[in-house]
């Protein structure tokens, strides 16, 4: 019994991994300081002391040591000598090695404290916590940097959904698409960008820069989840935070999409600071729990899809505890009220977006007219992303699973709910993508120290063969498989800012377009009409109407149509013919423009949103 008590007393004392190569793997991880280290120790050796023959027997031993250790008179020193005979037979052996903890700080194995020539990298430059959670989110603003100044959009979703509405409630003008007729979107995204593009066009008025503040602001915002993936990784120990943060700083998928606005995007930077809120153990939790029921509040309202997900994390964080549940669900029910009133001020019925998304997209299955795809779809276009890549980083996340079990639940929750749903696309599950690099990066630290542990002359090099490792990883998924996304919908953007640039424009036609939604006003940035001339005998509307405009687009082959006075201005091929070899590079579309002024403008049927109704866009 004695040998039980005392083997429960060292497992909660943290008693030290047995043998060299475990204790090169804790030094590798934690370190501490020599007083830190001292106090561990003391507490240790407490624990022992009242557990090995009972209490009473304990403070009596205490006792007898403390008159030994003092000046004992010489009729007394023989027994002393006894007793630290006896002591010393009983002091218990080290219990084999155990599974790492959580907090990778371990106590000396010897009575004094010496400097360990093999610290860990963290311990040997001095990187406190929050240096290394600085250290990671100035790495990832430098990255993140370069695409506050390239102009691109990843889907049409972005420019038309999102940028397209802010730009009408900034300027008034704005192309209008079936989701927002039909209310199966939200305003809350358009609503929080509108700030940013007021403040761009009051610094840039007549440029495309005005977007320039929006795109930082989106980066700031997705600088959230690298701090938050470094802080939820730091609880294991400082190395893991260090390589985890390097992973998301770097991560092409992360840097990629950081600028974006959709809300698939912008979901994960809400989503994590609430998991770091709702998991921690905390003295005064009810705060924490109210502040991430309102940030998976605001979750659901932009991104609803993840409803399981978020679910399954307040499972996770509240279990049994009605009192987290009622501040889980409080904060929740305030941020569905501050979407409710933004959809209130815009004219809409408070959460009708949520009705008619099931309506149309589950019952009527409209989002089945963009394409189908089957369940293990996600799997094989996140091979063709990441290309053999995908090996290594399967692996860490596996192994950092251990590490985080609850993580890798929701990742996988959230991979198998959207592959339940026909129409998928890759940003659909750029949470599961986020949360696996988040894994792969604390399976790497594993790694790191198992290698230490068996090779102690590693840690020299390691550090810096991480670091490079991370950013050709990173560096070969974006130059290799992903290179098309940077130049993706580049030929749409140029092409309204080549109308924008034409001098004295009063009016803009497009003639039997393959797809009217070639326009936005968010590029346009013009306040003038977008007119849309698609039927079979609109070349005859566009001779007779032409006076309400001075500039056309429309196919080389359709110029003809147009009538005297214009001219070819700017052309763009299109991506179908850049792709088929084997075709010539036909422009897909060419802007015209005459010279002159527009008369009266033309009636709404001739309007582009008149003609998104017409073909249901």
């Amino acid at each position: 019994m004695a040998g039980t008590r005392a083997g429960d007393a060292m497992g909660r004392a943290g008693w030290p991994l047995a043998g060299g190569r475990a204790r090169r793997r804790a030094r590798f991880l934690g370190g501490g300081d020599e007083r830190e280290l001292r106090g561990r120790q003391h507490r240790q050796r407490s624990a022992l002391s009242s557990l090995v023959d009972g209490r009473g027997r304990a403070r009596a031993g205490a006792a007898r040591h403390r008159r030994c250790a003092g000046q004992a008179p010489p009729a007394d020193r023989p027994r002393c000598r006894r007793v630290r005979l006896r002591h010393r037979h009983r002091r218990p052996t080290r219990p084999p090695a155990r599974a790492l903890p959580l907090s990778g700080r371990w106590p000396p194995v010897g009575g004094r404290v010496k400097q360990d020539p093999r610290a860990t990298f963290t311990s040997a430059t001095g990187l406190d916590p929050r240096q290394i959670l600085w250290l990671v989110i100035g790495i990832a603003f430098l990255l993140r940097l370069p695409l506050i100044f390239l102009e691109l959009f990843h889907h049409p979703d972005e420019a038309w959904q999102y940028l397209e509405p802010a730009h009408g409630l900034v300027t008034g003008w704005k192309v209008v698409p079936w989701e927002y007729r039909a209310g199966i979107r939200t305003w809350l995204i358009p609503a929080f960008l509108a700030g940013p593009m007021a403040a761009g066009k009051l610094l840039w008025p007549d440029t495309i820069h005005y977007l320039i503040p929006v795109r930082l602001t989106l980066a700031l915002v997705s600088l959230g989840i690298v701090a938050v993936g470094t802080a939820l990784a730091l609880r294991i120990t400082r190395w893991h935070g260090l390589i985890a943060g390097l992973m998301l700083a770097t991560a092409f998928d992360l840097v990629y999409f950081s600028a974006r606005a959709l809300s698939d995007s912008i979901a994960p930077a809400l989503f994590l600071p609430a998991l770091w809120l709702m998991s921690g153990k905390w003295e005064k939790d009810g705060w924490r729990f109210l502040a991430g029921g309102f940030l998976l509040g605001l979750v659901f309202a932009i991104r609803f899809q993840l409803a399981p997900v978020l679910g399954l994390t307040a499972v996770i964080a509240c279990r049994g505890d009605k009192r987290r549940w009622l501040h889980v669900i409080a904060g929740g029910v305030f941020a569905l009220m501050i979407d409710g009133l933004v959809d209130l001020v815009q004219g809409e019925m408070p959460l009708r977006w949520i009705i008619e998304n099931f309506r149309i997209n589950l019952i009527q299955n409209k989002s089945a007219f963009y394409g189908t795809e089957p369940p293990l779809w996600y799997v094989a276009n996140q091979i063709r992303v990441w290309g053999w890549s995908i090996i290594p980083i399967l692996c860490l996340a596996l192994a950092g699973g251990r590490r985080m079990p609850s993580v890798a639940l929701i990742a996988i929750v959230n991979m198998i709910v959207h592959a339940a749903i026909p129409h998928k696309e890759y940003r659909f599950v750029f949470l599961s993508i986020t949360l696996m690099w988040l894994l792969a990066g604390v399976g790497a630290a594993d790694l790191a120290a198992m290698l230490v542990s068996r090779w102690p002359r590693a840690r020299r090099w390691l550090p810096l063969a991480g670091v490079t490792s991370a950013l050709l990883v990173a560096g070969g998924v974006a130059a290799a498989p992903g290179k098309a996304v940077w130049s993706s919908s580049r030929r749409v953007i140029a092409l309204m800012r080549g109308a924008h640039d034409v001098p004295g424009i009063c009016g803009l036609a497009f003639l039997q377009p393959s797809n009217a939604l070639k326009a936005a006003y968010v590029y346009y940035d013009r306040a003038t009409p977008i007119y849309v001339f698609d039927q079979p005998d609109s070349h005859a509307d566009v001779r007779r109407l032409g006076s309400a405009f001075n500039a056309v687009v429309t196919s080389p082959d359709r110029a003809a149509l147009l009538g005297p006075g214009y001219r070819q201005a700017k052309c763009f091929v299109g991506r179908h013919a850049r792709r088929e070899r084997n075709l010539s590079l036909l422009p897909e579309h060419c802007l015209y423009v005459r010279q002159g002024s527009c008369g009266a403008p033309l009636p709404p049927e001739y309007g582009i949103n008149a003609a998104l109704i017409r073909s249901g866009e």
